[in-house]
């Protein structure tokens, strides 16, 4: 079939808009030095918000397209706005912090509108060679950023490490393609489920779809393939690492349930007993390691496996006996969003702490920060206690969702088996709050006046973890018309408005 160029546009201009914006960033080159990290900057601010109103434009008129190569549908659009505003809120945060730094890098903001094109790529597609695209632009990009701080060592170590284990991954993955393909003979994901009636797959499209999952389970961090995380969050910058862990971990599990969406009519395949077991594995040994890390890049990087975790029981609770349960969604993508806005919210402020050239990593760095800076200390408390689930907060209800679907489902011994990795987790989160308000040091952590804008984004970001864990009907109102389209029904072409 012959690409039009116009629909394909007409379908997909949020996320061409951002591989433009990367391009053209490209070019402030040109100016003096002392203007092209402000220049940058401001470019990819302006290029994150019209993507964003861009993809909530067509989210809200309801708009479906499958194309050859990409699937607009109102979920992958929700996926399109959360990663566009992640975009824009590390523009925010790192701005400052790169101002601080030995020297200015104006390609860290190209690289991250490069970046989130890659992840808007994995949500919205169905077709296995352009995920692969996808991931590739958002990891070659994400593997520069962790190495953008030339002269520590720990920058290129982390950078090096995410790489190679990063390359291993897709090697999985392509087998996974490749063994998928030879079963099948399609790489669209949407006729899979036409095809599974052909007796002749039989061993070789199971193990393609383990090593296909496999792949995935890298991307999000899931135990056993879990290694690269910790050492590649020490390493990278305090901006980089906030990035990391939202947007990658959206665009995973985004592309994740496309998957098992249209793998889950194979009977063959224990879809499901393969999520628990990932899912229960990543939830223990996250939540275990994480108390003995003294770093708190560490910290929050083994914070990020279990919330992945968690979000992996989730994915369980859509593969029913009776098929995809597209009804539980919601919860995921609440989930999802909230677990964004809170790990950002946590980099935000040692962002701001690291904004005189140094950047704050020790937990002992924290000593008396209470007393000295009690505005940044309640700012980092408050997402702190907020990602362990500690009532009223945005991540009490987002924890609640999960695991009461789960019980829903009857995954009672994985619910459980949350609930108490989750009570767990609170002895890590306290850690630093504990170093913050009791104990004293003669020579407390000196902080730089903050940007206004910054200064807004904390704000907002605190004001939004307590509003949508005391009144999270308006959110839930969103991800629960947040549907996707059905494998089994995706046709190519055609665009049809939602109701």
């Amino acid at each position: 079939m012959t690409l039009d160029v116009g629909q394909l546009w007409d379908a997909a201009w949020p996320a061409l808009t951002l591989l433009i914006g990367a391009l053209v960033s490209l070019f402030t080159a040109v100016f003096p030095a002392r203007h092209q990290a402000k220049l940058t900057a401001v470019l990819a601010a302006v290029i994150f918000l019209l993507s964003a109103q861009g993809f909530y434009y067509q989210w809200e008129l309801g708009h479906t397209q499958a194309l050859d190569l990409l699937v607009v549908d109102p979920f992958s659009l929700f996926l399109g706005i959360l990663i566009s505003l992640i975009g824009f809120a590390t523009v925010l945060i790192a701005y400052p912090y790169w101002l601080s730094q030995s020297e200015a890098i104006p390609e860290f903001f190209s690289l991250l509108l490069f970046a989130a094109f890659g992840m808007v790529t994995m949500v919205m597609t169905t077709q296995l060679l352009v995920f692969v695209l996808g991931l590739e632009i958002m990891s070659l990009s994400l593997y520069a950023l962790a190495g953008l701080r030339r002269y520590d060592p720990r920058s290129g170590e982390a950078a090096f490490k995410y790489f190679l284990l990063g390359s291993v991954a897709t090697a999985f993955l392509l087998l996974g393609v490749s063994f998928l393909y030879g079963a099948t003979g399609t790489l669209d994901l949407a006729r899979l489920p036409h095809i599974f009636a052909d007796p002749g797959m039989g061993t070789i499209f199971k193990l393609g779809a383990l090593l296909i999952l496999l792949g995935f389970a890298f991307k999000v961090g899931a135990v056993p393939f879990h290694f690269w995380a910790p050492d590649a969050y020490d390493g990278a910058p305090i901006p980089v690492t906030g990035f990391m862990a939202t947007g990658v971990k959206v665009a995973a599990f985004g592309a994740l349930v496309r998957a098992v969406q249209a793998l889950l009519p194979q009977a063959e395949l224990p879809l499901q007993r393969w999520v628990v077991m990932l899912s229960f594995a990543t939830m223990l040994v996250g939540n275990l390691v994480a108390l003995r890390q003294r770093h708190l890049k560490r910290i929050m990087a083994y914070s990020s496996i279990a919330h992945a975790g968690y979000l992996l029981l989730g994915v369980a609770t859509l593969l029913g006996a009776g098929g995809f349960r597209g009804e539980a969604l919601s919860p995921i993508l609440f989930y999802l969003m909230v677990y964004s806005l809170l790990t950002l919210g946590v980099f935000a402020v040692l962002s701001v702490l690291s904004s005189r050239g140094e950047e704050v990593n020790e937990i002992q760095q924290l000593d008396g920060l209470g007393e000295r800076h009690p505005a940044l200390a309640a700012a980092l408390s408050v997402f702190l206690i907020s990602l362990a689930g500690v009532p009223p907060t945005a991540g009490f209800l987002a924890k609640y969702y999960l695991f009461s679907q789960a019980i829903e489902v009857g995954l009672y011994p994985l619910a459980i088996g949350g609930i108490l990795a989750s009570a767990v987790s609170l002895y890590y989160y306290l850690g630093p709050i504990v170093r913050m308000y009791f104990h004293s040091k003669e020579k407390v952590l000196q902080a730089p006046r903050t940007a206004a804008s910054l200064k807004l984004l904390l704000a907002l970001m605190i004001a939004g973890a307590f509003y949508l864990g005391v009144f999270p009907k308006a959110a839930l109102q969103i991800t629960r018309a947040t549907r996707m389209i059905s494998a089994s029904s995706t046709s190519l072409g055609g665009f049809a408005p939602g109701p």
